[in-house]
């Protein structure tokens, strides 16, 4: 669930900033970091998009910062962003990291679940 989503948003962030890599770089802000990976990559005769670098996190923070974006996306709002996909980047924190993982319980689970599935079906319903 956690893949797809991540995947959904960053084709999503890819289609809309279609070429304005340095947009995504300053919403980020480790450009640094990323144009070294990228050119590395380009030495290597391989064209990835930054996009493929990013952290679940960041694909986040920028539809937080996005408005036209999260439009797009069927976010009614910021704050519905943040609502929706602040618990999903911890859940995937838990999920990646099991050693810092405390069990939470079912009930939390399941409501970050939920969250998940409703957000897989907004994103897919706003492309559709």
């Amino acid at each position: 669930i956690l893949a797809d989503i991540e995947i959904l948003l960053a084709n999503a962030i890819r289609s809309y900033f279609d070429g304005k890599q340095q947009e995504i770089l300053d919403i980020v802000g480790r450009s640094d970091e990323l144009e070294d990976i990228q050119e590395k990559m380009e030495q290597n005769d391989m064209e990835i998009d930054i996009v493929h670098f990013l952290y679940f996190s960041e694909l986040v923070n920028i539809l937080i910062a996005t408005e036209p974006l999260q439009d797009r996306l069927d976010f009614p709002s910021k704050a519905q962003v943040k609502k929706n996909l602040n618990s999903l980047v911890d859940w995937r924190n838990d999920v990646m990291h099991p050693v810092r993982f405390i069990l939470d319980g079912i009930e939390k689970l399941h409501k970050r679940v939920q969250k998940a599935i409703n957000v897989i079906d907004q994103i897919n319903d706003s492309i559709s």
